[in-house]
C-alpha cells in the first residue's frame, strides 16, 4: 500500500519501522519531532513485538509495524486520506478514496487489544487529561459548551 500509494517520506518511515532500528534516523527531523527520541538505540520491530505490552495484547508483528507506522510522520497520509470525502469519477462512479486499508485495519485491530488489556487495568477507571496540539484553530463557544469532534 505504502510503495503504491504513499510518499517518499512514508516509504523511509515504512522502510525504518520494518528493517531499522531505533536510533538510524536520529539525525532526521521529522514535521511531527525526531523519530523514536528518547528511546534506547539499536531496538528492531522483533523487540517492540516482544514487549510485555504486546505480549499481552496478543499483538502479532503486522500490528506493531502499523502501529509504530502510525506513530511516524506516516500519520499524515493515514489521517489525510481518511479526511478527504468519498470523490466520483467522470461517470459519477463513486470511486473509493482510501488508499491504506490493510495498514488502517492493522492499526485498529492493535488499538482494540491494547485496549482491552487496559481494560484491566485496576486504574482503567481514573479520570484522565488528554490533549491533542492543533494550530491556527479557533474554538466558538458552542465547543466550550457542547464539546465537539473532528472529521476522522
Amino acid at each position: 500500500e505504502f510503495h503504491q500509494h504513499g510518499t517518499d517520506a512514508d516509504r523511509k518511515c515504512l522502510q525504518y519501522v520494518l528493517h531499522g532500528r531505533t536510533g538510524d534516523l536520529a539525525h532526521y527531523k521529522w514535521p511531527n519531532g525526531f523519530m523514536d527520541e528518547g528511546r534506547p538505540a539499536g531496538l528492531a520491530l522483533a523487540d517492540f513485538c516482544t514487549d510485555a505490552s504486546a505480549q499481552l495484547a496478543g499483538l502479532r508483528p503486522h500490528h506493531v509495524a502499523a502501529l509504530r507506522l502510525y506513530t511516524s510522520a506516516a500519520f499524515r497520509s493515514i489521517n489525510g486520506h481518511l479526511r478527504e470525502q468519498e470523490k466520483s469519477d467522470e461517470s459519477g462512479q463513486h470511486q473509493p478514496v482510501y488508499p491504506f486499508p490493510v495498514t488502517l485495519s492493522f492499526i485498529a485491530d492493535g488499538l482494540r487489544r491494547l485496549r482491552a488489556v487496559a481494560a484491566t487495568r485496576k486504574d482503567a477507571n481514573e479520570a484522565i487529561d488528554v490533549w491533542r496540539g492543533m494550530r491556527n484553530v479557533e474554538s466558538d463557544t458552542d465547543f466550550y459548551a457542547k464539546g465537539g469532534t473532528e472529521l476522522a
